[in-house]
């Protein structure tokens, strides 16, 4: 069978390995230590619902489930492109891991597998950071800035196309203008560790894929990949990332804080 599949040119999905997930709290770790970020305590779910009251029920149970483990800030979303999202809230990134893990492997181990596209876990700049920027504040610097400046670098526009999913999928655009300018654009973080922080960016994990890519917005429909380079040279100990850069969706209209 396999040499058929080779031969008519059929591959095999990836299997998602859910434990890769686990990784994230010694990601969070490096981002701390080697740059002044860390996970904001911010997560979500997306998942395309099927028709049918047998979706709407596990999904209900999943919530009830997660509701008796603590979770907090626990609330459901749906994008703009119809996809929906189980949002969770947790500064303990271990127990944001586990929660997101077992929506996951509740949904999976249910039969609904096919429906989930990616979980994504927000990332912030720390107050204290040694890198001497602050959240959302832009630094001028250039792209041979070293790694550890956090999210202020000059944004470049980027584009994407979703072969597997379509979640939130647009091309960049241009204003002209750096958004990280202005001091409206995102609030500043009042706490370090252990506290929840406005995400600046986003660690995605591509459930159909088994692998992580980081997607760093920075402004309508456009995102700074520059960053979203530097930050997948941090985490590539840590964390299975995705080798193919056409798979590193941008994700607009995201509902995870």
């Amino acid at each position: 069978m396999g040499l058929l599949n080779t031969i008519l040119g059929r591959t095999k999905p990836v299997q998602s390995d859910l434990d890769a997930l686990f990784g994230l709290p010694s990601a969070s770790i490096t981002l701390q230590s080697a740059a002044g970020m860390s996970c904001s305590g911010h997560a979500g779910v997306c998942f395309k619902p099927p028709s049918g009251q047998g979706f709407e029920e596990m999904q209900a149970e999943v919530v009830k489930l997660l509701e008796m483990g603590g979770a907090g800030g626990l609330r459901k979303a749906e994008d703009s492109y119809g996809y929906h999202w189980l949002v969770v809230e947790d500064p303990d990134i271990e127990a944001l891991v586990t929660q997101i893990h077992m929506v996951n492997s509740s949904l999976s181990d249910s039969g609904w597998g096919p429906q989930l596209l990616c979980s994504v876990f927000g990332i912030a700049d720390l107050p204290s950071s040694e890198s001497g920027t602050e959240l959302g504040r832009g630094s001028g610097t250039d792209a041979g800035t070293e790694l550890g400046s956090g999210f202020g670098a000059e944004p470049d526009s980027g584009s994407g196309t979703d072969a597997d999913s379509g979640v939130g999928i647009g091309t960049g655009t241009d204003p002209g203008t750096d958004p990280g300018t202005d001091p409206g654009a995102m609030p500043e973080p009042t706490a370090g560790p252990g506290h929840v922080l406005p995400s600046a960016g986003y660690l995605v994990y591509l459930f159909k894929r088994g692998t992580f890519y980081p997607f760093v917005p920075s402004g309508h429909e456009q995102r700074n990949t520059q960053q979203e380079l530097r930050l997948k040279s941090l985490v590539a100990d840590d964390l299975a990332v995705e080798p193919d850069l056409d798979r590193w969706f941008p994700l607009w209209d995201l509902p995870v804080g």
